[in-house]
């Protein structure tokens, strides 16, 4: 059976378009980003100090392209905390985005990135969270979860170890 290339080329469009109309049709097709994390697995829910966390969202599906107010929204961590934290101006703190920590903390030898902002949200919320990679936060995050966290007796001793001092 031999086709002509023009019957070829009208039948790959319309495959192509019968495939996004399908899968718009079943809700598969999509365009824009869904900016909402994950909540956290039904296993990691033990290791939570608190029963009130249940159904909280992962702070390890945070990412690089959330700000900080995606951060308050989601994971209820105040804007000033997150700001203070991270030596970031409050007038622009709410649209300020993770991505653009190296902007504020070029130092190469101790990075200060998404990981570091992983780790505080954990943290300060009293969430599970894994360390995957080497983190630091700088001193006034280090400081505002003294404060205000209930961290534990290895928490504080890796926070000894992965605080950089910022320059202001």
């Amino acid at each position: 059976m031999k086709i002509r290339p023009q019957t070829a080329i009208v039948l790959s469009i319309l495959f192509v378009l019968a495939g996004i109309l399908g899968s718009w049709a079943l809700g598969w097709w999509q365009t824009q980003t869904d900016r909402t994390p994950q909540r956290l697995e039904s296993q990691r829910l033990e290791d939570m100090t608190s029963p009130s966390q249940a159904g909280a969202y992962d702070p390890d599906d945070i990412r690089g392209s959330y700000t900080f107010e995606d951060i308050n929204r989601f994971y209820e961590v105040p804007l000033a905390d997150l700001a203070a934290a991270f030596t970031v101006d409050t007038d622009r703190a709410a649209g300020f985005k993770v991505k653009d920590f190296e902007t504020i903390f070029p130092d190469p030898d101790g990075e200060i990135g998404t990981s570091s902002m992983k780790l505080f949200v954990a943290w300060y919320k009293g969430l599970p969270y894994e360390l995957k990679e080497e983190s630091f936060l700088p001193a006034p995050a280090a400081a505002i979860l003294r404060e205000k966290a209930e961290i534990t007796l290895e928490q504080e001793e890796y926070l000894n170890t992965h605080t950089l001092e910022t320059q202001e």
